[in-house]
């Protein structure tokens, strides 16, 4: 919102106030709620425009279940500096050294894939799982124990409804 508009709303109610004559402490006191609330949401828009602040959902399994299912939305990558938006989806799966690990992508248009990263101590060396990168399948024993981090998109320049199955033994 611009300056110009803000002052134009911040008159317009100074003038309703006056108009239903309420006193000047009143008239401040509103105004300053009303100054707020438009900076309120001018910061809370940029914070959530920000690149990078898309979280991670952690998959989780119910107690003596080994099969979860985690759906979501991908879209192609798009925008640009701060109102970029990546199109992808993040998980973290928490695993033990040996377990065996099963995932696998459908799609409403069959082009959402995944990729699977090794836990890393220092978060900025991301190593991806062997041919776990771009794929719509993978299983094998996992070697080391920690989070995981998979990551759904799309290659493609389409929304993708997907459903990953991810079984953990």
């Amino acid at each position: 919102m611009n300056n110009r508009k803000a002052r134009a709303d911040i008159c317009a109610v100074d003038e309703i106030l006056l108009k239903h004559r309420i006193s000047l402490l009143q008239v401040s006191v509103v105004r300053v709620s009303v100054v707020f609330a438009i900076l309120l949401l001018t910061a809370l828009t940029a914070w959530a425009q920000r690149a990078g602040t898309k979280p991670i959902y952690p998959i989780k399994f119910k107690p003596g279940v080994k099969t979860t299912v985690v759906e979501g939305t991908v879209t192609p990558p798009h925008g640009e500096g701060d109102m970029h938006n990546s199109g992808f989806e993040r998980y973290s799966l928490r695993v033990r050294a040996g377990q065996y690990l099963t995932m696998e992508i459908s799609s409403d248009n069959d082009r959402a894939v995944f990729s699977l990263i090794k836990p890393s101590k220092n978060m900025v060396k991301y190593e991806p799982v062997e041919r776990a990168g771009g794929v719509k399948r993978w299983s094998g024993r996992l070697t080391e124990s920690g989070d995981y981090l998979v990551t759904v998109f799309t290659r493609e320049r389409e929304v993708s409804h997907f459903k990953l199955r991810v079984t953990l033994r």
